[in-house]
């Protein structure tokens, strides 16, 4: 089952570094360009994170090809409690993988689904408050997202505000 899953990263406790998936949609072993200690094989992700600085590349970077360095460089380890999540690697979505949704890290907690990543979520509330101070109509009031991203790119009026 293992080969099947994608680890997303969260307080990176539950996820292996070098065996696991997470930074590529193959475990880092596979991508190495020299061998890794015997004592680093187990490594969790959380292992090669330092708290207030971020990654530990002197750990590493001389192992992985530049192309991974920089998608490792995109992951930030959570240091609040927030465990990592599985998702399928044929369905990055996670609606149909081992747990429906993952836990926004900005909302403590709230389930990550679409509609609490385009309204929900506190990143992005102050946006859409800001647009609406402006006379924008831009939250969903009793619509799916299918159908507020369908209002929203097919517009019937020419709006020089709206361009879409």
């Amino acid at each position: 089952m293992e080969q099947g899953v994608n680890h997303a990263i969260g307080d990176g406790h539950a996820t292996k570094f070098w065996l696991h998936s997470w930074a590529d949609h193959r475990p880092l072993r596979e991508l190495i360009t020299r061998s890794i200690p015997g004592q680093d094989r187990d490594l969790l992700v959380s292992d090669y994170w330092d708290p207030g600085r971020g990654w530990r590349w002197e750990a590493f970077t001389e192992l992985l090809p530049p192309r991974i360095q920089q998608q490792i460089a995109s992951f930030e380890v959570l240091e609040e409690r927030a465990p990592d999540n599985f998702y399928w690697k044929n369905e990055p979505s996670g609606r149909h993988g081992l747990s429906n949704y993952m836990n926004c890290a900005s909302c403590h907690g709230d389930w990550e689904d679409m509609a609490h990543i385009l309204w929900g979520c506190l990143e992005v509330s102050e946006v859409w408050s800001f647009l609406e101070s402006k006379g924008f109509q831009c939250r969903a009031l009793n619509m799916d997202v299918a159908t507020w991203i369908k209002e929203n790119t097919q517009s019937q009026k020419e709006d020089p505000t709206w361009p879409t």
